[in-house]
């Protein structure tokens, strides 16, 4: 009798688990950056640690979606506030790196390696160049008189250029600004604030849903505010035949 028992509950789980898969295929997606219907999807699975610290090891079915018309991969599973919250926390914290070198033995070898080589100082100077020369073109510093990083950790990033500017940093994490000028805030602060200008770099990868944070930032601009966005650029992916259409 057990044994009918078990063999019903591995047959009804199998049945769920296709249903669920049909379920996710008939849903019509949309792009999560511009809403584009016609998507590419293809076979994914989490890393270990993502399934382990996001997920609780919880069966977690994904795809890898691509999306022709921004150019934007991502996973179809999406994660909650709760799965997201911890992930990331005591992000790169002495809990964190302990945890994913357990599963990840090479992490903090690599991260270690990545500053004693100097590799770290050369990207941080190259993308500080690289965003001065950028903004010249189009802005003037001096009329600049309040600058906004947004997650952007200790706001290292805020170039010195604006010498005029009130300079504000907000970040989920407890780390306070390199700089005595630098002044931190809450996210509820946020909304007492009209920025001239507007940095988020290398934040939206992190969330869930990236159009909810660039809603939010054109909300804290007014009329000839600016903003900036840099994201990671993958340029080596090599994929097989897309799963879905």
């Amino acid at each position: 009798m057990n044994f009918k028992k078990a063999i019903a509950y591995v047959m009804i789980n199998s049945v769920l688990k296709i249903w669920k898969r049909v379920l996710m295929k008939s849903e019509k997606k949309r792009c999560i950056m511009c809403g584009n219907e016609i998507l590419k999807s293809y076979s994914a699975r989490f890393c270990d640690f993502v399934k382990e610290r996001m997920f609780k090891n919880k069966e977690c079915d994904t795809e890898l979606v691509y999306c022709p018309d921004c150019g934007l991969y991502y996973s179809s599973r999406r994660p909650n506030d709760n799965e997201s919250e911890g992930y990331y926390k005591n992000y790169m914290e002495e809990e964190y790196i302990s945890h994913r070198c357990k599963i990840e033995p090479t992490f903090n070898k690599f991260r270690q390696d990545y500053v004693t080589s100097g590799d770290a100082e050369k990207e941080f100077l190259s993308r500080i160049h690289n965003m001065k020369s950028m903004f010249k073109k189009y802005i003037d510093f001096d009329k600049i008189k309040s600058v906004l990083d947004y997650g952007g950790a200790r706001g290292n990033y805020i170039l010195k250029e604006f010498k005029n500017a009130q300079k504000f940093l907000y970040d989920v994490d407890v780390l306070e600004p390199t700089n005595d000028d630098t002044v931190k805030v809450s996210y509820e602060e946020l909304g007492n604030h009209k920025f001239d200008f507007i940095q988020c770099c290398h934040v939206l990868e992190h969330v869930a849903y990236p159009m909810e944070i660039i809603k939010k930032l054109i909300s804290l601009m007014k009329a000839g505010s600016y903003l900036f966005v840099e994201v990671p650029y993958e340029n080596d992916l090599v994929l097989p035949p897309p799963s879905g259409n």
